[in-house]
């Protein structure tokens, strides 16, 4: 395991040789008037203008493959099942196939290597696998003014697509008639979002649709949510988008590049002033919420909503800043227990729309406001490949120093896992296996934690009597009268919370979508339920070599052929 990723080219080396590249056309234009937004081809002309380095390229596929084996769905992604609605990925085969090119030269700017290793990572609609350190792609970020909603004429009819200003003319009491959206560049509308959100970050396709077309919620700091359609940082070959109207009439957009990197210390915002003209009242003066707006409680004033209490979820990112996962669930708690015992709600809405995860404890902290003091279950698993195996085996092999050094590392199940019923592993080989779990080399199921030995005091969870600040004993409202409102981009955390009000009877209610008849996942983002960064990886890696140092003196913890393949290559020990 190398000791960390090996930097791409350094954003400098755009500068260009002479006053008439791409490049110095923009630096000009910046110099001349601070413009940070120039036609899209310009910007992609100039990025096109970075050299490349092909020997430093193909070192990195080599080191960023190895952080990639860690991905727990590899084998999944290249075959998925029959129901599986996205497109299959084999992500190793394509890094391989993307060195491949580059050591023969098929790559001319650091761009086009930079766009290929995102639009790969990006297939496999994972919002827990990314990368957001590939210096050309965050130069700028490619838009134009177009903004799409998808809109039902009475809220049963199937939606129709159209322009966002045009839809908001009636309720601004513009007398017209507002046409639907017939096709954009010749292709038919919904055909034409549907390919652009390919390399959107949720796996089912509902979800993907619901990202690309304007949204009206904000998100968890009350910024509104705008449709990505018309939004990307690889420039996909598109000067404008050429919409045309069912009533025949048709308009351009031209597709635009804003400068996100900084220039003399200066630097720019995004582009999201362009769709601030229409911004529609949906919530009223919330009961309760917390200071950051990642939790809200709401009591609708609308006939015959008058025994219905509304809890909105946006996040579960509680460790952003102090106390604030203590206050996620106090808040909550507070407006669920006032809602159902003092105020005469009978009912409760819960709202994920585009809830995206976050902290795994906030989730099971508000499943247990709703039912409280149970045994909580959880279970996870990891891929098991050969480096977690010795990074396993190294870290128990000695004594309680050892273990705990790997118990920090941050990887979980290396040390001191328990089954899902919270009793123990005999050894690490129980828990590494390997285990053929769908063609995939698993782990066993192992829990996400040990309730018994996990310090709840910063993050309350209700269970078994340890709940700290939340010390309910009864649930406030019956499964039945819980309803999860979703539009498929819950993720993550997020789908660990609903999950578990379903298994207690609570119902789900999806809305948005492609515009087709049939249901839709109310689950359709990421359903792992931890994501590992690779500074985390490569530390326990870091920690596993320093111990495994430590014992080739005298009785090594590895074999000699297994030092080398841990390694990467031939030991002193051989």
């Amino acid at each position: 395991m190398a000791k960390k990723l090996l930097p791409l080219l350094a954003m400098g080396t755009i500068a260009a040789a002479t006053t008439a590249s791409p490049c110095a056309i923009i630096n000009d234009l910046y110099t001349e008037s601070g413009e940070t937004s120039v036609a899209g081809s310009v910007a992609y002309a100039c990025l096109m203008s970075m050299p490349f380095e092909s020997n430093a390229a193909v070192t990195w596929i080599t080191e960023y493959s190895k952080y990639l084996q860690f991905q727990s769905d590899l084998e999944m992604l290249a075959k998925p099942p029959s129901s599986y609605l996205s497109n299959k990925v084999d992500l190793l085969g394509g890094l391989e196939s993307i060195q491949s090119r580059a050591s023969r030269g098929g790559y001319t700017s650091q761009y086009q290597f930079d766009a290929d290793v995102s639009d790969l990572i990006s297939s496999a609609n994972d919002g827990h696998l990314y990368f957001d350190e590939l210096c050309s792609l965050s130069a700028f970020s490619f838009y134009s003014s177009l903004s799409l909603s998808a809109i039902s004429s009475n809220g049963i009819a199937m939606p129709e697509i159209y322009v966002t200003a045009d839809a908001g003319m009636p309720s601004q009491g513009y007398n017209t008639n507002v046409s639907p959206v017939h096709s954009i560049n010749g292709v038919g509308v919904v055909s034409a979002i549907e390919a652009q959100s390919n390399y959107q970050n949720f796996q089912d396709p509902d979800a993907r649709f619901n990202n690309m077309v304007l949204n009206l919620l904000v998100d968890g700091q009350g910024n509104d949510l705008y449709g990505l359609f018309s939004r990307d940082t690889v420039w996909r070959g598109i000067e404008s988008y050429n919409v045309t109207f069912v009533n025949g009439s048709s308009i351009s957009y031209p597709v635009m590049a804003e400068l996100m990197a900084s220039l003399d210390s200066v630097s720019f915002g995004d582009a999201n002033d362009l769709y601030n003209g229409h911004s529609p009242t949906l919530y009223p003066t919330p009961v309760i919420r917390e200071s950051h707006n990642i939790i809200a409680g709401y009591y609708p004033d609308i006939p015959g909503l008058e025994d219905v209490a509304i809890l909105t979820v946006p996040t579960f990112e509680t460790d952003g800043y102090d106390n604030s996962a203590e206050e996620f669930v106090a808040i909550a708690e507070y407006f669920v227990q006032n809602a159902s015992q003092i105020d005469g709600k009978k009912k409760i809405v819960i709202d994920l729309q585009n809830n995206g995860g976050g902290v795994v404890l906030s989730g099971y902290g508000l499943y247990s406001i709703f039912f409280p003091n149970e045994t909580l279950f959880s279970s996870t698993r990891f891929r098991s490949h050969e480096a977690i195996d010795f990074m396993g085996t190294i870290f128990n092999s000695g004594n309680s120093t050892v273990q705990e050094i790997g118990y920090n590392s941050g990887l979980s199940g290396l040390v001191d896992a328990v089954k899902p019923d919270q009793s123990s592993f005999e050894d690490w080989q129980n828990v590494f296996g390997p285990y053929n779990i769908g063609g995939i080399p698993s782990s066993a199921l192992f829990a996400e934690f040990d309730f018994a030995t996990t310090d709840l005091s910063d993050d309350p969870v209700n269970t078994d009597g340890r709940g700290g600040v939340l010390n309910a004993t009864t649930s406030p409202f019956a499964p039945e009268d819980i309803v999860i409102l979703l539009d498929g981009r819950c993720s993550s955390t997020c789908t660990i919370f609903a999950d578990h009000m379903v298994s207690k009877g609570v119902k789900t209610v999806a809305v948005g979508g492609r515009p087709i008849s049939g249901p839709m996942q109310a689950l359709g983002g990421i359903k792992g339920s931890e994501v590992q960064l690779l500074s985390t990886i490569d530390n326990a890696a870091q920690e596993a070599m320093y111990l495994l140092n430590s014992s080739i003196s005298g009785n090594p913890i590895l074999s000699s052929d297994n030092i080398s393949r841990f390694y990467g290559q031939p030991h002193p020990a051989n």
